[in-house]
């Protein structure tokens, strides 16, 4: 999606130059001016269609099977789901998606050990964009004690200070719309549109609100991605 870049980078370009030109049609009356405007203003309409078709490409998607995790349902199922918590790992970034599944990999055995049947999120989201099917929804998760009923769960890699990636925004927004449809594998699909429940961050649920997770990823889980 190397492409969107450049098309928003387009966008805001010509956002500011039909500010620009709006501001100096009104002080100077000159019609040179309200041209431009109308211009700028059919160029963004054209931008925001090509930028919509980007979003809908879907990122690249890994399944759990396909890196040799399989977490049990130990705490039953899901229920209906309600809420997206936004999650950090208070862990390392990733700096590949391998490096990603290698951590994934890692959280897996750790939360198995704790005795929650394997991984407690539900999709992972890396650095460049890739979107990592963890815990199937269908089954309970393991990421905000005393409140993972109908709770999906979702994480990146990284600690207080980190930011997320212009990809990994993007992939938010693709999977709150489309974790539901076939365009997601059947393993890590969900049973219902995420765009359509509740965000929150870790640290919003009571009783963690002295937790610093998910740091400074918490606008864009809450915002839901790219828009």
């Amino acid at each position: 999606m190397a492409d969107l870049n450049k098309v928003e980078e387009k966008l805001d370009r010509r956002v500011r130059g039909r500010k620009r030109q709006f501001r100096l049609w009104k002080r100077t009356g000159k019609r040179g001016h309200l041209k431009a405007f109308r211009a700028h203003k059919k160029a963004i309409q054209k931008l925001r269609k090509i930028r919509r078709k980007l979003l809908r490409q879907a990122p690249r998607i890994v399944t759990a099977a396909q890196i040799g995790i399989n977490p049990s349902a130990i705490f039953g199922g899901l229920g209906t789901p309600l809420y997206v918590t936004g999650h950090y790992t208070a862990g390392p970034k990733d700096t590949s998606d391998d490096h990603a599944i290698q951590l994934c990999k890692s959280y897996d055995s750790q939360h198995r050990s704790q005795g929650w049947g394997g991984i407690g999120y539900h999709y992972c989201i890396t650095r460049a964009g890739t979107i990592i099917g963890l815990r199937p929804v269908g089954q309970k998760g393991a990421h905000v004690g005393g409140y993972n009923t109908g709770n999906v769960g979702v994480m990146v890699h990284g600690t207080i200070g980190d930011l997320p990636t212009a990809a990994q925004e993007r992939s938010l927004r693709w999977l709150l719309d489309n974790a539901h449809t076939s365009r997601m594998p059947a393993a890590p699909r969900s049973p219902r549109s995420l765009a359509t429940l509740a965000r929150r961050g870790h640290n919003d649920w009571p009783g963690h609100t002295s937790n610093s997770c998910p740091g400074s990823f918490k606008p864009m889980y809450l915002r839901g991605g790219a828009r």
